[in-house]
C-alpha cells in the first residue's frame, strides 16, 4: 500500500528530476566549505530535495501533476540553469527554521541529527 501510495502516480519525468535534485543536494552535503558554513548539511540533504523541488516547480508555475515529457527538457534545463540559486533558497529557508525552533540558539551537532528526524520539522519547514 505504502509504495503504490508514491509510485502508482509518478512519471518518468517527475522521477528523473527527483533523482537531479536529490543528486545535487546530497553532493553538496559534502562540500566542505558548505559544511563549515551550514552545520546541518550532513543531516539535511531530504529537506534540502523537497524544498528544491517545491521551488523548481514554483518557479516555473508548475504543479507535480503537470510535470510530463511534454516540459521536462525545459524543467531540467531550468533546473540545471538555477540549481545553485535553488540550493540557496532552500538552505536559506531551513537555517530560518532551525533558529526559530533553537529560538537562535546554536544548536549541537546531536540536536540537528536528531532535528532531521522529527517530523513536525518537516512541517515547519515546508511552510
Amino acid at each position: 500500500p505504502y509504495y503504490s501510495l508514491i509510485y502508482d502516480k509518478l512519471n518518468a519525468a517527475q522521477l528523473i528530476i527527483a533523482v537531479l535534485i536529490f543528486r545535487y543536494a546530497d553532493n553538496q552535503r559534502r562540500n566542505k566549505p558548505l559544511l563549515e558554513k551550514h552545520a546541518h548539511l550532513p543531516y539535511s540533504n531530504y529537506y534540502m530535495a523537497m524544498l528544491m523541488g517545491r521551488f523548481l516547480l514554483e518557479n516555473n508555475q508548475l504543479s507535480l501533476e503537470k510535470l510530463d515529457h511534454t516540459n521536462f527538457a525545459t524543467i531540467k534545463t531550468y533546473f540545471e540553469t538555477n540549481k545553485a540559486r535553488l540550493f540557496e533558497k532552500a538552505n536559506n529557508r531551513i537555517e530560518d527554521a532551525i533558529s526559530k525552533y533553537f529560538n537562535s540558539e546554536k544548536p549541537t551537532m546531536e540536536d540537528l541529527a536528531g532535528l532531521f528526524r522529527n517530523g513536525d520539522f518537516a512541517n515547519k519547514v515546508s511552510k
